[in-house]
């Protein structure tokens, strides 16, 4: 039986048995931290560094957001929760859950809200965190309520400091 590099021992095919291992392999193997907000790490680049999120190395990047779908649920997202867990949701509620992304919000003009996740655009209205547009199908996702209240205290405090998100600090301090 294989066993992980802190001694415990591992299933045929796992290479580490929790994420912290994976972290903490990564970390011994010269991978850069990245984490701006000082939040825990979350993606593992092939290239090197250890994020808060995807594309937390964007150079507009400010924050991650959860995101949430929530249109009815229908017959499909059931068998999609049952193809995952080999049994059908207890409620509704569980089969939404399995759709909650994670996005890099790299822009906010106060009116809406530019994320990128997975290679992909998606618009927030900035009042309520609903879709605009983008991969999102409009209307049928939106930014967690709780998600969206932290990354506007973030973006208003950069706001107060004249620090427009989608502009790195750097960028605002130097002259040309």
């Amino acid at each position: 039986m294989k066993t992980c590099k802190c001694g415990k021992s591992l299933t045929e095919y796992a290479n580490f048995c929790s994420w912290d291992c994976h972290i903490q392999d990564a970390k011994d193997s010269g991978f850069i931290e990245h984490r701006p907000n000082g939040l825990p790490i979350k993606s593992i680049t092939a290239d090197g560094l250890l994020l808060e999120c995807e594309h937390g190395d964007h150079p507009d990047y400010v924050i991650p957001v959860e995101v949430e779908y929530i249109a009815p649920v229908t017959n499909v997202d059931r068998e999609n929760y049952k193809a995952i867990f080999g049994v059908y949701p207890i409620a509704d509620k569980d089969a939404l859950d399995i759709n909650k992304e994670i996005h890099a919000v790299i822009y906010c003009d106060d009116h809406v809200i530019l994320t990128l996740n997975e290679c992909t655009y998606s618009i927030w209205a900035a009042s309520d965190g609903i879709s605009l547009g983008g991969f999102n199908e409009r209307k049928k996702w939106r930014i967690v309520p709780e998600s969206l209240r932290r990354f506007l205290e973030v973006h208003h405090a950069r706001a107060k400091v004249k620090v427009p998100v989608g502009t790195s600090e750097e960028a605002c301090s130097s002259t040309t």
